[in-house]
């Protein structure tokens, strides 16, 4: 968690020496001195940011021909962790009160869901998130009307023991019996700023007001990242728990019977970088927990079925595996849990956004995937549609097991 060991004492200090002064908070009951509220709760909102996978080579690339300086520039490696996406949402209400919403991947979670188990993270970090948003507010810099703090809620789980009170997030890594949260980003929408902000500031600020946060692993030229580290290595988030190690199983070889292997790695540009509105971050996970078997086609089969869609519906079968099931399932309350058909439908919608990718990937391409890429949305549809049935009783299987 040092961040000296990966960053020089001079960016820490001035990073530090920026957020460390205290602001002088605003006085909203003056109307002279009353920043805009926005608008309804749904308008102060923005979905995180999706990853780039890190075997997209050809949108990797595309990405520093946009970007040429992206080659040369810092980047920082952290470690991924395996729960569900998670943010606060910190605003001021149409009274100019401080008010803060708790969300998942998609949106707001609606008072009363416990889905999350949100409710013992809020109890432990809540007041330092609402200062560190002030904190940002306040700040002449942004003049931020709100404030998102992204993260991962996780644990719940170690080594097949959860603390009362909580509910388990996973069983594939031990991180620790209780539930917590793990920052990695910080959203303003303000007056003088709108983004996110970088890398360091990010660290800093969580490590300021005491938010635990994801560990840094190393920093360097995205080149030198790709060659030096290696997705499969072993999470040590449990001892920053003060978790008792297993050591037969921390030093099991198998990563598929080792509880501590990490899910992967996040490669970020320190200073935020867009190309075409997207912002610039890739993940990089272990086999052990990719959402797809295999990053190669099926050589098509000479035999009487023409459908043009059984291909990619049979290549989608790749595609469908417990891992994405788990990653869909973490963004879901258990009500939409219960409706198994929708459960599905998002399950295969979402093997069909990584297949379109694969296949765009692709250097050599079977005249199947070269149909795919022209196909219409009716298409499309189509080739739905037919997964659904194809795979209910699989995932049908899997939600049963929940």
């Amino acid at each position: 968690m040092l961040l000296f060991v990966l960053y020089s004492l001079n960016e820490i200090f001035q990073s530090i020496r920026s957020y460390y002064k205290k602001p002088n908070v605003h006085n909203y009951n003056d109307k002279n001195n009353k920043p805009t509220p926005l608008g309804t709760k749904t308008e102060y909102f923005h979905k995180y940011s999706s990853l780039t996978n890190h075997y997209m080579k050809k949108l990797i690339t595309g990405y520093m021909h946009s970007k040429p300086e992206l080659a040369n520039q810092k980047w920082c490696a952290t470690e991924k962790i395996h729960g569900g996406n998670f943010a606060w949402l910190i605003y001021l209400d149409e009274n100019y009160n401080i008010k803060i919403d708790y969300c998942k991947r998609s949106g707001v979670i609606p008072e009363g869901d416990k889905t999350f188990t949100h409710d013992k993270i809020v109890e432990k970090y809540k007041n330092r998130i609402i200062t560190l948003a002030v904190r940002l507010m306040d700040d002449e810099r942004f003049e931020a009307k709100t404030v998102q703090i992204f993260g991962e809620i996780f644990g719940g789980w170690y080594l097949g023991e959860t603390a009362d009170g909580h509910k388990h997030l996973n069983k594939k890594i031990a991180y620790n019996d209780k539930v917590d949260f793990a920052g990695f980003d910080i959203r303003v929408t303000g007056d003088k700023f709108n983004g996110y902000l970088n890398k360091l500031d990010t660290f800093v600020l969580f490590d300021l007001y005491r938010i635990y946060r994801v560990k840094v692993l190393a920093t360097g030229t995205f080149d030198e990242l790709y060659k030096n580290l290696n997705p499969i290595f072993k999470s040590d988030v449990f001892r920053d728990f003060n978790m008792p190690i297993n050591e037969k199983l921390y030093n099991e070889k198998d990563i598929y019977i080792n509880p501590y292997i990490a899910e992967g790695i996040v490669l970020t540009p320190i200073n935020t970088t867009y190309i075409n509105g997207h912002r610039v971050a890739i993940k990089w996970k272990n086999k052990k927990f990719t959402e797809n078997d295999s990053n190669y086609v099926p050589k098509p089969k000479n035999n009487s079925d023409n459908d043009k869609y059984s291909y990619h519906v049979k290549t989608l079968g790749q595609y469908i595996n417990n891992n994405r099931f788990d990653a869909v399932k973490s963004k879901l309350s258990e009500k939409q849990l219960k409706n198994k058909m929708a459960v599905v439908g998002l399950i295969v919608s979402d093997a069909i956004d990584d297949l379109k990718n694969n296949y765009e990937e692709m250097d050599i391409c079977p005249s199947e995937v070269l149909t795919f890429l022209k196909f219409e949305n009716k298409d499309i549809k189509k080739i739905k549609a037919l997964a659904c049935t194809e795979y209910a009783t699989k995932i049908y299987d899997w939600i049963n097991q929940c």
